[in-house]
């Protein structure tokens, strides 16, 4: 008798986690809303990323062979550079203060 009992209890508590599971489903599309025209930029945003890493994922990089000292991208070292020093601040400060930036 201990036995049946013990297995029509784990029933019930089967049929109690299903009914749970159940009636979640059944509520799922009259309760919840996951679409709606005004997602669409969010959908969007999440969609159109992934179609692009996917189409990337595979494709291999354009290689090719670099020598750092073929003279036709060597140039040479300049002593003098193409901004002064002094310069640096009034580009980084006073342009911007000028500006309203």
């Amino acid at each position: 008798a201990g036995k049946i009992l013990k297995e029509k209890r784990r029933g019930e508590k089967k049929e109690r986690k299903m009914g749970a599971v159940v009636s979640f489903v059944k509520n799922w599309n009259s309760d919840s809303q996951w679409w709606h025209w005004s997602y669409l930029g969010d959908w969007a945003l999440l969609v159109v990323p992934f179609i692009v890493w996917v189409s990337l994922k595979n494709t291999a990089p354009k290689c090719r062979d670099f020598n750092p000292t073929d003279p036709t991208i060597n140039h040479p070292f300049a002593n003098e550079e193409t901004f002064p020093n002094w310069s640096l601040p009034l580009v980084s400060w006073l342009a911007p203060l000028a500006f309203g930036v």
